[in-house]
Order: C-alpha cells, then sequence, then structure tokens
C-alpha cells in the first residue's frame, strides 16, 4: 500500500509539472521529437525509460482493478517504450549520397565501404566527370566502370551535371557551363541517351551554377532542359542553390525560373551553401562553395519549389568546411520541416 500511494503521488506529480511546462512553451513537444532523432539522445532516453519501468515493476507491479492497475501499467509501458526504442531505433539519416568517381576501383576499402552502407541505406550516386555537355565522345572505359558500380550497388538513382569538363585529350577539374543552342540539344541529348543505354537505367540531369551567360544561346535553360526531358525521358535533378547563385550573377528572378521549371521530372532535390562576394564592378557573385549553412533566400525558394511540386528527396551538400554532425543534423532537420509542411 505505502508503494502504491507513493508511486501514485510521484507519476502525478511528474504529469502535473511536464504538461504545466509544455502549457507555458508548447513548442518544447517539437523540440522534444527533434531531439529523439539525435541517436545518442535517444539511447539515453531508452536506457532512462528502461529503468524506470523496471524499478516501477519491481516495487509495484499490482494488477488489481483500481488506480493501482494505472500505476502499473505505466511501469509495463515504460519498460516496453524503454526497449523498442534501443533495439529499433529510427534511423537519423534515411539515405546517402556518393561521388561515382570516388568508388570507381576495381576493389580496395572504398568499395567495402559502399557496399556496407548500400546493404542498410539506398544510395544515390552522383557523377561529376562524365562531361555531358563536352563537345568530344563520352569515355567509353568510364561508362563501363560506372556501369560496374550501378550493377554492384544497384542505387536507387544516378545523376550527372549539365556541365563540361573535357577538350581534347585535357580533363579540366571543373564543371563548366555551355550555351543553350540547338546544335548543344542535340549533343547533350545524344550523351544522355548513350549514357542511359550504357547503365541502363534512367539518369537525372542537374542544372548547374553559372557566373556567365553566352551571346549566342538560343533558348533559355528551363526550356533547354525541358526540351531533354522530351527528347531523352530523362529526368531532373533541381538544384536550388544553383538556381538562386545563377540568378543573383546574371540579375534574374529565381522565383521565375522555379516556376517555369518542370517540376513533374524532378527526382532529388540539391541545397548547399555558397560565398557571397562583389565582382570588379561591385555587383554581388555567388560562388556555389559548398562550405557553409544554407541561407536564408535559398531555403525560402526550397519552401516555394516542394509547395508548387510536391516533397522530393533532399540532400544538403557540404563537401568543404565541414562543421560537426549537431551542425549537420539540424540543417538535415530543417529540410523536415519544409517538407512536414507539404507532407
Amino acid at each position: 500500500m505505502e508503494n502504491s500511494i507513493f508511486l501514485a503521488k510521484f507519476w502525478g506529480w511528474y504529469l502535473i509539472i511536464f504538461f504545466f511546462i509544455l502549457s507555458f512553451n508548447p513548442k518544447r513537444i517539437k523540440q522534444i521529437f527533434e531531439d529523439l532523432k539525435d541517436e545518442k539522445f535517444l539511447i539515453i532516453s531508452s536506457f532512462v525509460a528502461i529503468i524506470v519501468g523496471l524499478l516501477n515493476i519491481l516495487f509495484h507491479n499490482i494488477w488489481e482493478p483500481n488506480y493501482k492497475l494505472i500505476i502499473t501499467l505505466i511501469g509495463w509501458i515504460s519498460l516496453f517504450i524503454g526497449l523498442l526504442l534501443f533495439m529499433f531505433p529510427k534511423q537519423t539519416v534515411s539515405w546517402l549520397e556518393i561521388h561515382a568517381e570516388n568508388y570507381m576501383g576495381d576493389g580496395g576499402r572504398p568499395l567495402a565501404q559502399i557496399d556496407a552502407l548500400a546493404a542498410r541505406f539506398p544510395i544515390s550516386v552522383h557523377g561529376v566527370g562524365l562531361s555531358i555537355g563536352g563537345a568530344m565522345p563520352l569515355d567509353r572505359d568510364h561508362l563501363r566502370r560506372l556501369r560496374a558500380l550501378c550493377d554492384r550497388i544497384n542505387p536507387a538513382s544516378f545523376s550527372e551535371h549539365l556541365a563540361w569538363s573535357t577538350h581534347d585529350v585535357g580533363f579540366l577539374n571543373d564543371l563548366l557551363p555551355l550555351p543553350y543552342t540547338r546544335a548543344t540539344l542535340g549533343r547533350v541529348a545524344d550523351h544522355i541517351d548513350e549514357v542511359q543505354e550504357a547503365l541502363g537505367r534512367r539518369m537525372l540531369l542537374e542544372n548547374p551554377s553559372t557566373y556567365l551567360a553566352f551571346a549566342d544561346t538560343e533558348m533559355d535553360e528551363v526550356a533547354f532542359l525541358e526540351a531533354l526531358v522530351a527528347r531523352t525521358g530523362c529526368g531532373l535533378l533541381l538544384d536550388v542553390n544553383n538556381v538562386f547563385v545563377s540568378a543573383t550573377n546574371q540579375a534574374t528572378d529565381p522565383y521565375c525560373y522555379i516556376d517555369a521549371f518542370p517540376l513533374h521530372a524532378v527526382g532529388e532535390i540539391h541545397l548547399g551553401g555558397h560565398d557571397a562576394q562583389e565582382d570588379e564592378h561591385g555587383a554581388p557573385l555567388l560562388i556555389d562553395s559548398h562550405n557553409a549553412a544554407v541561407a536564408d533566400p535559398v531555403w525560402a525558394l526550397y519552401a516555394h519549389t516542394v509547395a508548387r511540386g510536391g516533397a522530393r528527396p533532399t540532400l544538403i551538400e557540404w563537401d568543404n568546411d565541414v562543421p560537426d554532425w549537431p551542425v549537420l543534423r539540424a540543417q538535415a532537420g530543417l529540410v523536415a520541416g519544409v517538407l512536414a509542411d507539404v507532407a
């Protein structure tokens, strides 16, 4: 009887204090669910729930049809919740993206690592070396090794850039822009067809970040991409940061770009940070640097994008000056919040 009264007082006061705090700070409920996405916090919470539930059961396991039954059920529920959280934790990361060229060797540690990851997570393969927009024929050996990688891990998607990086026998370590002409459209479409045929799968093509426009361009970027989708059946990877960077550099409206974009063809979205600089005339110049948090205007443009086109798998690219995991998790949490608003 004394244990029952003690535990009734304990749980009664605990619930009163808990709901009293939440009534003054209801946003704390959302923060609690965000904290549960942190694996370390989840493990600690599960251990606490197991200990509290087990102590409750050891000192009070009375199954009488009165208030004592409620106390007993609280103990068992706490124990089971703790065990479930510990044995079946929700994954903080739901999918991964890799650069294809980092895993196109014949063996070794990189392939062993990606095999282990592919067994646990869906993988998106993102290429940077095909030179889809180049004037030269595609590298058949590169395609062969890329096919071997895709066959090995069966990725959820494969993507490449609307750019070029090869000239003659040279390879340039950059993703360079190309003029949007009918001749370029035909060449890029042929290359996309060749890639999709070689890989036996549909590819996604990413819009580039640009810092100049060509005088002989015959159509805008959205029309060019839309024509490629129609001619080849490829999908698109929409990089929202690239849209904002290019629009700022060329004094165009990024929202008009998104409104005209064929969002039905988008299979994945990228976000990322950029460097804000000035050109020699004092005009704003943004560099797609992937070394900082996503800027507020890019978040706003992203929210506008998913509001129009619906939720898509979204990756934040952070390749340089990579911060500690809590910072990255917080950025991923912002993506989840935007996607939740349109679910």
